[in-house]
């Protein structure tokens, strides 16, 4: 009627120590716990790396299926009467002023212009005062050119403020003030 007693390496069964549901519950729970935590972490590290990788790589693929990513090259930013002045040195053609925008940013990233972005061809000198900047055309071209000059009135939007010019197919340029 009695069981045999197995032999454990010198220890028999009956002396072997109980583990109560509670510690077994216990351990169960803090593995659970730490898998978790683990999946969590591998899932944090798989999305990050993607988001820099989508970074990285963003200006490399061709959305548009127009070809090679062109950008717009201005001279090196210069002080002038009050102003920052860029010109044009550059830009490919087909670029028409009513399609290209420009947004200027403080240095945490907030929009600093009373629109998110504004169209160059609404940078005129008749909106000074409501903008800040003037895109000044070259000649009567309705595109972007180069000899155009884009004025920027540096004490609405100082040293360390930084714009970007984009269309729909991307950023065209940008750069810091100062």
């Amino acid at each position: 009627m009695y069981a045999k007693r197995k032999d454990f390496g010198g220890t028999t069964a009956s002396t072997l120590p109980q583990q109560s549901a509670q510690s077994v519950d216990s351990e169960t729970s803090v593995r659970r716990r730490t898998g978790l935590k683990l999946a969590v972490a591998l899932v944090s590290i798989v999305v990050v790396s993607a988001a820099v990788g989508w970074f990285i790589i963003r200006d490399l693929i061709d959305f548009c299926g127009c070809g090679e990513h062109v950008f717009i090259d201005f001279s090196s930013m210069q002080e002038a009467g009050g102003n920052w002045s860029m010109s044009v040195t550059s830009a490919p053609s087909g670029f028409a002023l009513a399609n290209v925008t420009m947004t200027i940013y403080d240095s945490g990233g907030t929009v600093k212009m009373p629109m998110s972005s504004i169209q160059l061809s609404r940078l005129t000198a008749a909106n000074w005062s409501v903008y800040g900047v003037v895109y000044q055309k070259k000649g009567t071209e309705d595109q972007v050119v180069p000899g155009a000059i884009v004025l920027v009135n540096e004490s609405r939007y100082p040293a360390g403020y930084f714009y970007e010019i984009s269309d729909t197919s991307g950023i065209l340029a940008n750069g810091i003030f100062g």
